[in-house]
């Protein structure tokens, strides 16, 4: 298969783009858990306040793959 330069850029462009908002999202899921407890946000809503530019659809997929470490920093909590 193959592909145009300007394909090839786009491509670039689009992982650099998920690269730096991963960078966004905070390093622990125990800080999005401390803000739920804190504040009584959802943790979408918390962990959109921990960062900036973070769209509902960038919280639901972090959230998503980071579902085992929100449960471990919930039950830590507890």
């Amino acid at each position: 298969m193959k592909i145009t330069k300007q394909q090839l850029k786009q491509i670039i462009k689009e992982e650099i783009s998920k690269i730096m908002s991963e960078a966004a999202v905070p390093h622990s899921a125990q800080h999005v858990v401390n803000k739920m407890k804190k504040t009584g946000l959802s943790a979408k809503e918390a962990l959109k306040s921990l960062t900036t530019d973070l769209s509902d659809e960038e919280a639901e997929r972090w959230l998503e793959r980071h579902k085992d470490e929100m449960d471990s920093a919930k039950k830590g909590d507890e």
